[in-house]
């Protein structure tokens, strides 16, 4: 009988609050968060084995991390394509908060396969100038590391503040003009200079492109005392393949 109520009650909700799959919006019967077609499209770092990178723990011939990266590791639970890109652009660009719980469910997934939460002293996350954050009524960065805070219970702080002015980032995917951009962007808040002095410190965005934004707040992170930077987003742009028959 219990069980009956039950069924019904979840038919009404999915009437009145359809549930969708999190990365192609297909609706699901409650509680699933993801259908079995996007089910695939999650990285399996316990499935990773041979050569693989230090950095993005993926395949050697996958990876798409350059030299001089200031932080340890990132790990991200999907690649930035199809319909993940879609995804997190409605996410991103038009109030899609209801997708905040899964991807941090997956992030924080990912986080624990590469054993990255054990080292990690606080949170904190990319922020965004005032009149952007205002324009757009929130940072997704910031919704993401929310997310993640309350399934680590690791204290969470705004360490990094934006300044200047810079062109966006999310239609630049070249490294150089990317790490140009961004130079200079961040400094550390004054009032929590002494939370990040010795700290090991996971700073969250939504998307790894190049990772140029990552790398400048890390290294900010890094002068003023940090013990190490990991980083997390909820996905990353993947390796281009190469043309054949171009250099």
């Amino acid at each position: 009988m219990a069980e009956r109520a039950g069924t019904v009650r979840d038919k009404l909700i999915s009437l009145i609050f359809p549930n969708r799959c999190y990365i192609c919006d297909t609706i699901l019967r409650h509680p699933a968060a993801i259908c079995e077609n996007c089910k695939p499209k999650l990285i399996d770092y316990s499935k990773i084995s041979g050569a693989v990178c230090d950095i993005c723990g993926l395949k050697l011939q996958n990876c798409n991390c350059r030299p001089g990266r200031l932080y340890e590791k990132a790990v991200f639970p999907l690649l930035y394509e199809d319909e993940v890109r879609r995804s997190l652009q409605k996410f991103k660009f038009r109030r899609r908060l209801d997708k905040t719980v899964p991807f941090g469910e997956a992030m924080f997934n990912a986080l624990v396969c590469r054993d990255v939460l054990s080292e990690t002293d606080l949170l904190t996350f990319i922020p965004m100038s005032a009149k952007a954050k205002r324009n757009r009524g929130y940072n997704q960065a910031e919704e993401l590391c929310k997310e993640l805070q309350k399934r680590t219970s690791l204290p969470m702080l705004p360490l990094l503040t934006r300044y200047g002015k810079t062109g966006t980032q999310h239609d630049v995917t070249n490294y150089l003009l990317r790490t140009g951009n961004v130079l200079g962007t961040y400094e550390p808040a004054e009032e929590f200079l002494p939370q990040i002095e010795g700290k090991r410190i996971l700073l969250v965005d939504d998307i790894l492109t190049t990772g140029a934004t990552l790398n400048e707040a890390a290294k900010t992170l890094l002068i003023f005392g940090a013990d190490r930077v990991y980083v997390a987003a909820a996905a990353a742009v993947p390796r281009k393949k190469r043309v054949k028959g171009r250099g």
